[in-house]
């Protein structure tokens, strides 16, 4: 809270002014600070004549609604506010629907009113005072230039106390939703916010077809051996390479010329020398491309002719 030679001007519906609250600002109004409050200008429901107003309660104070046939014209005219240093009253345009109903306490002057109610009463309380008013629409922009209400502003804030601030508060109720959650929990709210669009994006309809994935790469069947033999080559499998070739061999001899298949015979059958042949036979395993390539060759050639 201020400074006690400062004055608070409450200017809202005290909606979030709790009890722990308003205990705390009597406190430093006995402590010689200055409160200034204006009665909730609310119309009741279920045809009552009284507004609830916990803080106005405490003071003693029940503000009255008073249901006026024209509510376009001010039927009571403009109320004269008695000062403490001015001569004359000060005249204020305030709402002619509510009157304030003050209960006998020590301390309380009716500053403003008529036979309904008062308009303007303030409490002593300890070293300072409290305020209160029907109306404080009679400070807008709108109506500050009518009537006095300019003067009575300066005299709520002034009068004959000592040089201060003046604290003007026009909002104390308690903040919407969204606002709360992005004081007190902004990387929440930022996260939140980049998953639901993230999620959007990945659930939005897409523009256009969609591109096609390219299709699998279909091999023929002489590069799935081709590369299994490179493989049992670089894994120094050659035998078994060479031993493939001598079975299909073997197999097509069995079926064109049975019988012993040395290599005498098989050179006379070929035509290729004897001893070229039985030479290649008895390779089973080779590390040498040369000799490899040479094996095989005279396989395929002797394949060939048979």
């Amino acid at each position: 809270l201020p400074l006690t030679r400062d004055v608070i001007v409450l200017g809202t519906n005290r909606l979030t002014i709790t009890e722990p609250i308003t205990e705390k600002l009597f406190t430093w109004v006995r402590a010689g600070g200055r409160l200034v409050v204006f009665a909730r200008n609310e119309i009741p429901d279920n045809g009552a004549d009284t507004v609830e107003d916990k803080l106005l309660a405490a003071l003693g104070i029940t503000v009255r609604y008073l249901e006026l046939e024209n509510r376009e014209q001010n039927q009571y005219g403009p109320f004269g506010v008695s000062i403490s240093n001015a001569d004359d009253f000060v005249w204020a345009g305030l709402n002619p629907e509510f009157r304030l109903i003050v209960n006998e306490r020590p301390g309380v002057q009716i500053l403003a009113g008529d036979e309904k109610g008062a308009a303007v009463v303030t409490r002593s309380m300890g070293q300072g005072d409290i305020l209160v008013l029907t109306d404080r629409r009679i400070f807008n922009n709108r109506k500050i230039d009518d009537e006095d209400h300019a003067a009575l502003l300066w005299w709520l804030v002034r009068g004959d106390r000592p040089v201060g601030k003046a604290w003007l508060v026009h909002e104390d109720d308690m903040p919407a939703l969204y606002a709360w959650l992005w004081q007190r929990a902004s990387l929440m709210v930022l996260s939140i916010a980049v998953f639901i669009a993230l999620l959007l994006w990945g659930y939005a309809p897409r523009f256009g077809p969609v591109i096609g994935l390219a299709p699998p790469l279909r091999r023929r069947l002489v590069e799935h051996i081709d590369a299994s033999a490179h493989y049992l080559w670089r894994k120094r499998q050659s035998g078994r390479l060479i031993l493939a070739v001598q079975d299909a061999l073997k197999r097509e001899l069995s079926r064109r010329h049975p019988g012993t298949h040395d290599p005498a015979h098989l050179s006379t059958i070929t035509g290729i020398d004897k001893n070229t042949i039985s030479s290649a036979m008895r390779v089973n395993t080779t590390t040498k491309r040369e000799t490899f390539l040479g094996v095989v060759r005279l396989y395929q050639n002797v394949y060939k002719k048979l």
